[in-house]
């Protein structure tokens, strides 16, 4: 997308209602890994404001955002996204707010996996194509986490030091406490 685009901007979501894994980490977390998977490339930005803020903003909300004075913008989303349902619409046109006409009038960036089978005529009407590595689901990679199974390459090297060394996602919630110890020990009772 770098090489792809002028400028790309990731914008970790935040709270949502619909999607309980916004709140299995803190956003303080959410932002930390953000930062240190993309803080190395050129041209990318991580935009925290809804971590910072506990909201979500709608892709239809990051359009009016963005928007240039020239050029446009591409909403970068993965191909099931815009493969059609059994209604014959995709979740873009279903499931989003104003869907529809983002569906008709968005350009979007669609990611697809290297020899996957795609029908463009199941597309929106403005959109590209890149071809991606296989996506890992992140559902998929909290389960590998959990059971401490090998992550074989997942993960940015930086941001899987980063899980560990908090404890995330291990079913447990990661300590914000920092123990001491205390040398004069000196009780009071109150009856």
């Amino acid at each position: 997308l770098a090489e792809r685009y002028d400028s790309v901007f990731v914008v970790p979501c935040g709270r949502r209602a619909d999607l309980p894994t916004t709140i299995d980490s803190k956003p303080i977390h959410r932002a930390a890994m953000a930062d240190l998977c993309f803080q190395h490339l050129k041209n990318v930005h991580v935009e925290l404001f809804d971590l910072e803020q506990l909201e979500f903003s709608r892709t239809w909300d990051l359009g009016l955002k963005y928007r240039p004075t020239d050029g446009f913008v591409a909403h970068v989303v993965e191909a099931k996204y815009v493969v059609p349902q059994e209604n014959g619409k995709s979740r873009i046109q279903n499931e989003w707010y104003n869907g529809e006409h983002l569906w008709r009038s968005a350009h979007f960036t669609v990611l697809v996996e290297k020899g996957s089978p795609i029908d463009r005529d199941d597309f929106p009407p403005n959109h590209d194509v890149l071809e991606a590595p296989l996506h890992v689901e992140s559902d998929h990679l909290r389960g590998l986490i959990f059971n401490n199974d090998d992550l074989a390459g997942c993960l940015h090297p930086p941001v899987e030091s980063y899980i560990r060394r908090h404890g995330l996602f291990r079913g447990t919630v990661p300590s914000s406490e920092m123990p001491f110890r205390i040398k004069d020990k000196r009780f009071q009772f109150f009856v």
